[in-house]
């Protein structure tokens, strides 16, 4: 067998794909509810609190679709920041029959009671620049999270300034998570431009790291 032959067996046997290290999006969502929203991505903790089945929970209580499994979308963006006062702000930018969409939800973490929500529409090209932010910051080749311990620690809390961020693009699925200011200074502009497409001031909303 030539080398070349062995790589592509290689590569077919890992499922590897352009997306790096994305997960094919089944077409249903028949999975248990901390595995809903992120795929089990970010593994779960001893006691059941992982940040699977917390922010499942709280991207649940707010409506939010899941981006991981079903429902009929081409391309969409989603962050999820915890914050000092017990709430959190999702985001989500979706490209959707012909037009780009913004939504924002804030939510009390602790009751999971809806405190605002609003979307609007946004423009083609402020889309297109979302986009190229994401693939600049190699988004579909990061980890999930920082380091292998982090899943059984700083993860598993929601701290304030902790983040999750979700992509998916024709059919292909990615989540990353870090902590508080996160190192990867490409990341801030994505954040910065979410928040500036939801109308939103990031350097009061979200404390990212220039």
């Amino acid at each position: 067998m030539t080398t070349i032959a062995i790589v592509l067996l290689a590569l077919a046997e890992t499922g590897c794909n352009q997306f790096g290290l994305s997960r094919s999006v089944p077409s249903t969502c028949n999975r248990s509810p901390e595995r809903q929203f992120f795929d089990g991505m970010f593994g779960q903790a001893k006691d059941g609190m992982g940040i699977d089945s917390h922010f499942s929970a709280i991207l649940a209580a707010s409506g939010e679709p899941s981006l991981s499994c079903g429902g009929n979308v081409n391309e969409a963006y989603r962050i999820a920041v915890a914050h000092p006062d017990s709430t959190a702000v999702i985001i989500r930018v979706e490209s959707a029959e012909n037009h780009n969409v913004v939504s924002l939800t804030r939510v009390d973490m602790k009751s999971q009671r809806i405190l605002h929500q609003s979307g609007q529409s946004i423009g083609a090209e402020a889309f297109k620049r979302l986009h190229d932010s994401v693939d600049t910051f190699d988004f579909w080749s990061r980890v999930p999270y920082p380091s292998p311990t982090a899943v059984d620690h700083s993860v598993i809390l929601l701290h304030a300034g902790s983040w999750i961020f979700e992509g998916r693009v024709n059919g292909w699925y990615h989540a990353i998570t870090r902590g508080p200011r996160p190192r990867e200074p490409q990341f801030a502009g994505i954040a910065r431009q979410m928040y500036a497409l939801a109308n939103l001031e990031p350097d009061a909303e979200f404390k990212v790291q220039r």
